[in-house]
């Protein structure tokens, strides 16, 4: 009997060396004629209703980005029209784009009002790609009318560099402070991931923590040796575990047929680390799965997200609901869209 044991024990490790498993697969979240494109997809789950945002053009064949909305209804199998939620300002740090929606539910009081919602984004008036900088606004529904704080930029970025962006924010109390994550290109023009406290309980007196760098240890890049850059990784938390969750594109981008790198990345990188080690700012990535061509069927995977509820935490860790943009080289951006997957995450 015990050898018989042991031959099923290595019949097993034989199979699971040499059988590929069948890959999860990846759906449309929603369509879009060939004149629009849209990424950055951002998902709040609350019973029965599913909410996104996403970055999107408002006019066809025009490049300026807007945040639209629209919600599922489970019970229902139905999709709201989209709507726009959120659009550059006629002037100002983000009179040309707006984009990279982060919502977060909590107490927030400005203008003598106190708002249930904030949506973090990015705003930028560069036609360059620089000077991207964090704004935020608030409204007391998903679906708005969002205010725009009057002090924004929350966090500035440069001239000379890209700038900031790219926010990600869990609520610390269900309340007004947050912990916020972005990217910063430095000056040197190397590009990290910072986290920093914030409290936007009052916004006549919003309180900033200090920038904390997100360390990168433990995660891996497509080319063997690269140094990892981690940038565009959204988080959220799981409280009971006390662990984060992250998702982020990986490194070297792709490259075009024609040899060129592209702007965006080919495969989505998911990793978990413990509360403490984040906190501290030197702890240490565990990689728990990856998503690409294999996944969606699309050469380009990118812009991705952790759908969350409504304070940035995670119910349910054994299966992740992850968000993300795909494209093809032949269209480039007119081919972004938006899909969603169902990660399932191991023990350990």
């Amino acid at each position: 009997m015990e050898m018989r044991n042991l031959l099923l024990v290595l019949l097993a490790i034989f199979l699971c060396q040499y059988i590929s498993l069948p890959q999860p697969k990846a759906w449309r979240l929603f369509p879009k004629g060939s004149e629009f494109y849209n990424y950055s997809v951002f998902s709040i789950e609350d019973k029965d209703v599913h909410h996104f945002w996403w970055c999107q053009n408002a006019d066809p064949y025009q490049i300026v980005d807007h945040i639209y909305y629209r919600k599922f209804l489970f019970s229902k199998k139905k999709w709201t029209a989209p709507q726009l939620a959120l659009a550059p300002s006629e002037e100002g740090w983000d009179s040309l784009h707006i984009c990279d929606p982060a919502v977060v539910k909590g107490e927030f009081n400005y203008q003598g009002k106190t708002y249930e919602y904030a949506l973090f984004y990015l705003g930028t008036d560069s036609p360059e790609g620089r000077h991207n900088q964090i704004g935020v606004a608030f409204s007391q529904t998903p679906e708005g009318p969002w205010v725009k704080y009057e002090g924004n930029p929350i966090v500035e970025g440069s001239k000379r560099t890209w700038g900031v962006g790219q926010p990600s924010v869990i609520s610390l109390d269900k309340r007004g402070k947050l912990l916020l994550f972005y990217t910063k290109q430095e000056e040197n023009l190397a590009t990290n991931t910072y986290m920093m406290e914030i409290d936007f309980s009052d916004m006549k007196n919003p309180k900033f923590g200090k920038p904390i760098l997100v360390p990168p240890a433990g995660l891996k890049e497509r080319e063997e040796g690269m140094k990892v850059i981690l940038n565009d990784a959204d988080f959220a938390y799981d409280p009971k575990e006390d662990v984060f969750y992250l998702v982020r594109p990986q490194h070297p981008y792709s490259l075009t047929p024609s040899g060129e790198m592209a702007i965006v990345s080919s495969h989505i990188q998911i990793a978990r680390i413990k509360g403490e080690d984040l906190r501290s700012g030197r702890g240490e990535w565990k990689i728990i799965g990856e998503i690409g061509p294999e996944n969606s069927g699309f050469p380009l995977n990118h812009s991705p997200s952790l759908a969350r509820d409504w304070y940035g935490w995670l119910e349910n860790t054994k299966q992740l609901r992850i968000n993300f943009s795909v494209g093809n080289f032949e269209d480039f951006l007119w081919s972004y869209t938006n899909y969603g997957i169902m990660i399932p995450v191991g023990e350990g």
